[in-house]
């Protein structure tokens, strides 16, 4: 049924006559009365009869009046509720992110979120960073913080920051008093890991392999936080993102060599999905100041 026609009727309905419903809508009598026919026609039934110069509703029309004026209400209020998007006044938003990036960096990027937007509602979900590309590209959200690179040529990146890696040792480690501490001399030691999966996992493997070098693992733990633990109790030495580490937790913090790859962060989404203004606003948070490794 033709919206507009819809619009002629009620108009009619509003002021009784043809003639100044033309005129509230900018048409011709004859436009209107076509309006009304059309509904008609397509209902199978009369809307207006008239009585005299007045036209009242049928049943027929009572009816078609209602679901009418129910229709150009919900119009209203998804106009008002798009306009609250745009405005970033309301709506909601699913991320999914690395487990890294969700523990270390997304808390603060949400407050401030929240702050800016209260109206905005942002579903978080953690996951390995191949699971996120899978969620993206599923359509169970609509944005995705990851170690890059993506697997999917259906998935768009846009890389946001590179994360040092840092060397942890236990206290009292000899290691802790050089100067420079080259691969080869890190291999030495018993290697603390992160679980197979985890792209820091293949970026540090990857560095140790180009070099000739292999350090294999003798532990593999969930997460950073585990780990900084098994290295401050003294079983190993582990390669951790900058992100994850703080003075004082008991374990000795050494920088990589220069040439030790670092870990990219970045954005994505699906190639084609539009991209908000919400998610706008949130990927101009995340795009924020980093600072350096801490020693």
């Amino acid at each position: 049924m033709n919206i507009e026609a819809l619009r002629g009727f009620l108009a009619v309905c509003r002021h009784g006559s043809f003639t100044e419903a033309a005129k509230s809508l900018y048409l011709t009598q004859p436009a209107v009365s076509q309006q009304i026919k059309a509904i008609e026609d397509e209902l199978g039934a009369q809307l207006l009869e008239k009585r005299g110069r007045v036209f009242t509703l049928t049943p027929v029309g009572e009816e078609v009046r209602a679901r009418a004026e129910e229709i150009f209400g919900c119009i209203d209020r998804m106009t008002e509720a798009v306009d609250d998007i745009k405005g970033l006044k309301r709506g909601r938003i699913s991320v999914a992110a690395s487990d890294t990036i969700v523990m270390y960096l997304f808390p603060k990027w949400l407050k401030i979120f929240r702050f800016a937007y209260p109206g905005i509602t942002i579903y978080l979900t953690d996951r390995m960073s191949f699971r996120v590309e899978e969620m993206v590209l599923n359509g169970d959200s609509d944005l995705g913080l990851i170690t890059m690179p993506p697997g999917s040529p259906d998935i768009v990146a846009d890389k946001f920051h590179e994360e040092p890696l840092c060397l942890i040792l236990p206290p009292g480690d000899p290691l802790a008093a050089r100067s420079r501490i080259d691969l080869k001399t890190i291999a030495s030691k018993p290697h603390i890991a992160l679980g197979r999966g985890s792209t820091t996992r293949k970026l540090t493997e990857s560095a140790f392999a180009a070099k000739g070098l292999d350090w294999p693992s003798s532990m593999e733990l969930s997460g950073f936080e585990m780990i900084k633990r098994y290295v401050a109790a003294g079983f190993g030495a582990a390669i951790v993102p900058r992100m994850a580490l703080k003075q004082g937790e008991g374990y000795i913090i050494r920088k990589m060599p220069q040439t030790f790859p670092k870990q990219e962060l970045g954005i994505i989404w699906r190639k084609g999905r539009y991209i908000s203004k919400p998610l706008q606003a949130l990927i101009g948070i995340i795009k924020g100041g980093w600072g350096e490794c801490p020693t």
